[in-house]
């Protein structure tokens, strides 16, 4: 017995300040974001890749804060850079900023525009005495060419893995942000305190985790996969290990620790969450019996973050999820055609291949239960009606499906879920045959809104 839900309607980033201040304490779900990097107008040439794995690096050159920014790019290859013990280089991990606010910068002796945070970010980092390599996405991709966009996120996942640190960039300092950033640096565990006090912990959470970083779709797999990450705030930095250990104290649940986690603050639970998705990441690169974090319970985890593209609401998790196709230096599996990056592809088309890799993994009752329940004029166009719309944070979904009492089990090698043409598929197992009926069972299984 096949049983088909019959959908209707489905379908197949001139100032002349480059220290621009970053309001710490915007909201932090401003949904659906729609400016792009295309809104500012680069007349910039850039020389087009010769190889596979070819990426661009930015060469910052040393100069004291405030001046003009300078520097150069340069062409390699990560087969280079992953052998290079000479000239390593920085991956940025910030957030792009307004759009329209912007500043001017020099690359290869020609005007370049960037974001004013972008601006801050490079203007912070350069050292006054030593020039430096850094990767930023805004400058070392060409933001308007769709097809290098496509091969270069597609080499995300070795960008950041083979840089020697990667720098959280939190913005500029103001004066509460920078006292509470100063404690959290100075912090030295004792005995008798794992943690900072509450009033660093509520301070922490205004003036540092409300920071816009947070809660954008791609710093998750930025940290995730990077080896070394240092976390920045104006001009001080500190290591992510040591951040996250004077506000969560050590991993594992314990004493002040487990406190911590047990915090009304969520901004500690997200943090914490976060820490322990590095762990187990870099757990699963070690052992190899260990499974690196499901695309579904990513998603579910990060559902309604932050993203400029809503396309990226799937492709920024897909290296986290061991999904990522991977640049010949690392590995030479072939990976799912769903999974390579294309944006040409519409956002309901990008979400749908997601959603049916997740039914045939053997989901299908739980991709059902996030469906958003939401007046079908606020649905996604051209968004099959048992798909997830991930850029959407809501808290009422279409349908919990947990067992009738006493139901017997399901044969773990039989998925009985599977998609056709952007269908879903829901097929019978046979079990055995009703002899005779008794009461009304009151059990209560959900509604189905098709």
């Amino acid at each position: 017995m096949i049983l088909q839900l019959a959908l209707q309607g489905d379908s197949p980033r001139t100032s002349t300040s480059v220290s621009a201040e970053l309001v710490p304490n915007k909201p932090r779900f401003c949904l659906n974001i729609q400016e792009t990097m295309s809104e500012i107008q680069n007349t910039f040439k850039y020389e087009p890749f010769t190889q596979p794995d070819s990426i661009r690096l930015l060469a910052l050159q040393p100069s004291p804060p405030g001046r003009t920014i300078r520097g150069s790019l340069v062409h390699t290859t990560l087969a280079e850079c992953h052998y290079d013990i000479h000239f390593p280089y920085t991956a940025l991990s910030y957030v792009w900023g307004d759009p329209k606010r912007t500043a001017k910068i020099i690359i290869d002796n020609q005007p370049f525009t960037v974001t004013a945070n972008l601006a801050s970010v490079l203007d912070n980092l350069r050292d006054e005495k030593v020039a430096i390599r850094v990767w930023a996405d805004a400058v070392c991709m060409d933001q308007s060419n769709i097809p290098e966009r496509n091969q270069q996120v597609g080499l995300m996942r070795d960008v950041y893995y083979f840089a020697r640190q990667t720098i959280v960039y939190l913005g500029e300092a103001d004066g509460p942000s920078r006292e509470v950033f100063d404690v959290l640096r100075k912090w030295r565990p004792a005995s008798e305190e794992l943690i900072v006090s509450t009033a660093i912990h509520e301070s922490a959470a205004i003036h540092i985790l409300s920071r816009p970083w947070f809660f954008r779709v791609w710093i998750y797999q930025e940290l995730v996969l990077s080896r070394g990450v240092w976390v920045q705030l104006g001009r001080d930095r500190m290591l992510w290990y040591d951040f996250c250990l004077a506000l969560l104290g050590p991993n594992g649940k314990d004493g002040d620790a487990e406190r911590a986690l047990e915090s009304p603050l969520s901004d500690l639970v997200m943090l914490s969450k976060m820490r322990e998705a590095r762990h187990s990441f870099r757990k699963s690169q070690l052992i190899e019996a260990e499974k690196p974090a499901s695309l579904f319970s990513v998603l579910e985890a990060r559902r309604g973050f932050q993203v400029t593209d809503l396309r990226d609401m799937v492709y920024g998790y897909l290296a986290v999820a061991g999904l990522h196709p991977r640049s010949k230096v690392t590995s030479s599996k072939s990976h799912d055609s769903r999974f390579l990056i294309d944006y040409n592809k519409t956002v309901a088309d990008v979400f749908t291949d997601a959603a049916s890799y997740i039914v045939e993994t053997g989901l299908g009752p739980g991709i059902l239960s996030k469906v958003e329940l939401l007046n079908e004029n606020r649905r996604m166009k051209m968004l099959p009606s048992w798909v997830p719309d991930w850029s959407q944070r809501v808290g009422r979904t279409t349908l919990q499906i947990p067992g009738p009492p006493g139901s017997p089990p399901l044969d773990s090698s039989y998925n009985p879920f599977l998609v056709i043409s952007s269908v879903f598929v829901c097929k019978g197992q046979f079990f055995s045959s009703i002899k005779e009926t008794g009461e009304e069972s009151s059990f209560f299984v959900g509604i189905w809104r098709l």
